[in-house]
């Protein structure tokens, strides 16, 4: 059963060789076929995790004497089988042994004629070193030549923004010059217009001409505003004074708030006197005062659409009233 019968006895052997040395345990495992037939003899038995020998006598019996003459280990065993194919491969190992002889021999002429021919080969890198050498010279002196000249060009180019720039900021400054002198141009026609209106009936039109020239001056540069200061403050001054006098609007009262309609053409004053008026542009009282309030209108506001008017009172209320003075609805 160890040797004959047997599924692979060498390989049975070996097992059973290396459960009885021990070192290392040899783990039992299931599937493997020499493990179990070895366990089924009843030669080892498993013990935690490792197999070992069942007993002394086996042991004894099957010692390494025993092992030794039935494991084919020796040389001649090990040797005899191949012998056909290791005769086969001394003779093969002759015969290359002659061809290796041969090629030796050829291997000593070509590295003869390799060495002549690195040899020659040395020389004509040489020679094609001092020559490329040369051309390095003249293409050096060449690039240096090419950089001067570049560089010349880089600073004539340079000059040449540096010029342009220049001519630039001239064209700028004169431009500039130029529109200033035009503007103070333009708010002095603009004064002198302000004054030659002030007189007529389109004196409002002049007060009006006034503010928007002082409002331009106020943003200009200082220097500019001085030139034009002067004559734009006297007709914006000479405009107040002549359509205050023109516009006065006087009341009974004191006014406390007034508002334009939306078409610019009524005024809605609320004053002390616990009631709303209507004036024309001219300081002419529209219709009669809109009387319903019992204090002092604080406020008074047109609608969008001119067509209505809201007061606010001291009296702790506010109207809505239409443009003839009739209250609409009642007091909020």
């Amino acid at each position: 059963m160890l040797t004959k019968r047997a599924p692979k006895p060498v390989a049975l052997l070996k097992t059973y060789r290396d459960v009885r040395r021990g070192r290392p345990p040899v783990v039992d495992e299931e599937r493997s076929l020499i493990k179990s037939h070895l366990k089924l003899l009843g030669v080892v038995k498993r013990e935690g995790k490792a197999l070992q020998v069942r007993n002394r006598v086996y042991r004894q019996v099957f010692d390494r004497q025993w092992i030794k003459e039935h494991l084919p280990e020796n040389l001649w065993q090990r040797i005899k089988p191949a012998m056909p194919i290791i005769a086969v491969l001394l003779a093969a190992f002759i015969g290359m042994a002659g061809v290796a002889g041969y090629a030796f021999q050829q291997r000593s002429v070509a590295q003869d004629a390799l060495v002549i021919r690195q040899h020659q080969i040395a020389e004509q890198q040489t020679r094609e070193t001092k020559k490329q050498a040369k051309i390095a010279t003249k293409t050096q002196f060449a690039n240096n030549q090419r950089e001067e000249l570049d560089e010349q060009r880089r600073n004539a180019g340079t000059q040449m923004e540096r010029t342009q720039k220049h001519s630039i900021q001239l064209a700028e400054d004169q431009r500039q010059s130029a529109t200033q002198k035009i503007l103070v141009a333009k708010l002095r026609g603009k004064a002198a217009v302000v004054l030659d209106r002030l007189p007529t009936a389109r004196a409002v039109d002049g007060m009006v001409m006034a503010i928007q020239a002082m409002g331009e001056v106020i943003w200009q540069k200082p220097e500019m505003a001085k030139q034009v200061l002067t004559p734009v403050q006297s007709s914006l001054l000479a405009a107040v004074q002549s359509v205050k006098e023109q516009n006065l609007i006087t009341n009974v009262a004191d006014v406390i708030s007034v508002a334009f309609s939306p078409d610019g053409q009524t005024i809605a004053s609320g004053s002390y006197d616990n009631m709303v008026r209507l004036w024309d542009l001219q300081g002419q009282p529209i219709g009669q005062p809109f009387q319903g309030h019992t204090n002092a209108v604080f406020s008074v506001a047109f609608s969008p659409d001119g067509k209505t008017i809201a007061s606010g009172s001291g009296d702790n209320t506010v109207r809505l009233w239409d443009l003839q003075g009739q209250p609409i609805g009642q007091p909020f």
